[in-house]
């Protein structure tokens, strides 16, 4: 049996990134650009535990 690689080791590859970069674009809410005040969307990623991976960490 093949030992599955962790999250962390697939996100190395870039092709794994580019896709996850994809899904996390597509997932963020679109926001009218009016809205200047707050925290920036990216901060619910960051926090986010079912993720499991640090996005500004990379």
């Amino acid at each position: 049996m093949k030992v599955r690689k962790t999250w962390k080791s697939l996100v190395r590859r870039p092709a794994v990134r580019k896709r996850a970069a994809a899904i996390k674009r597509a997932r963020r809410p679109v926001r009218p650009l009016t809205i200047t005040a707050g925290p920036p969307e990216e901060s619910e990623f960051d926090s986010n535990p079912w993720l499991g991976i640090r996005w500004k960490g990379e």
